[in-house]
């Protein structure tokens, strides 16, 4: 009983406040998770860090997409993880995928302008797993509103939301998760926390269909998550066994990655 006037307590509560504490940034972020051949990461990185960087930098100059951000895959690593790179490309239209990146191309993750500008040699080193996009549904940014340098590290949460409660989670989300981490951004455990739904591939058979990207400048800070302690310091009286309970009755948590930042643009 207690857990459903909890859970009752927050969606009343959510329904009054959710258009004001969302923010009114909805990027869109098309996420491709890359395998690169062994032995053939020094070329990938140099066409990375070289023509691909530049290509990426005019589209922030043209104003067709905002940052552009490519990592390496630490953990899952080696033989379990069918990508060992992810590139990220942020824009506040998603048309923009569709006008600057081919469906067609073997090397999707390079923007069309820039194909065969040193770059036409990648399909060959290079393999595309997937391809998904995103859609940004809460963040904390920084507080002056500039943009500032992508953390070293990033951990992707993918979770399973059950069907008809995508709006519950969401809520749980930006009332629960965000002042606890906020809280942990002020004590410098974290740099900044987002929340995505998946926009494509969809489906109930793919496995997930949320997740949360969580930014940090040390692994060490990735270890402490939700403690008991800091639940009680952000909402001073929560039954903290029932609050949990209600968190994980709402999504299951599918697996969470760890990424290293290569290098970026924005």
């Amino acid at each position: 009983m207690k857990k459903r006037i909890l859970s009752t307590c927050f969606f009343l509560f959510f329904i009054v406040s959710f258009s004001f504490s969302q923010t009114e940034r909805l990027d869109y972020k098309k996420i491709d998770y890359i395998s690169v051949e062994n032995g053939n990461d020094e070329e990938f990185l140099n066409a990375v860090k070289g023509a691909m960087s530049s290509a990426y930098q005019a589209l922030i100059e043209s104003g067709d997409i905002k940052s552009w951000q490519i990592y390496k895959v630490n953990f899952p690593g080696g033989h379990k993880s069918k990508y060992n790179y992810v590139n990220i490309v942020t824009t506040e239209d998603i048309r923009s995928f569709e006008d600057n990146f081919s469906s067609i191309s073997s090397v999707f993750f390079v923007p069309n302008s820039y194909e065969g500008s040193g770059l036409n040699n990648l399909d060959e080193i290079v393999e595309l797993q997937a391809s998904e996009i995103w859609k940004v549904r809460s963040m904390i940014s920084p507080e002056n509103g500039n943009a500032v340098n992508p953390s070293r590290y990033m951990t992707m949460d993918f979770m399973d939301v059950a069907q008809g409660r995508g709006l519950e989670y969401l809520m749980l989300e930006d009332e629960v998760a965000m002042p606890l981490h906020k809280l942990r951004i002020d004590q410098d455990n974290m740099t900044g926390w987002e929340v995505y739904s998946l926009i494509l591939p969809g489906g109930t058979e793919y496995g997930y269909n949320y997740a949360t990207g969580n930014y940090f400048d040390h692994i060490e800070d990735i270890e402490f998550g939700f403690t008991q302690e800091l639940i009680k310091q952000t909402m001073p009286g929560t039954d903290v066994a029932d609050l949990l309970n209600t968190i994980y009755e709402t999504r299951d948590l599918v697996k969470t990655e760890v990424w290293e930042l290569v290098t970026y643009q924005q």
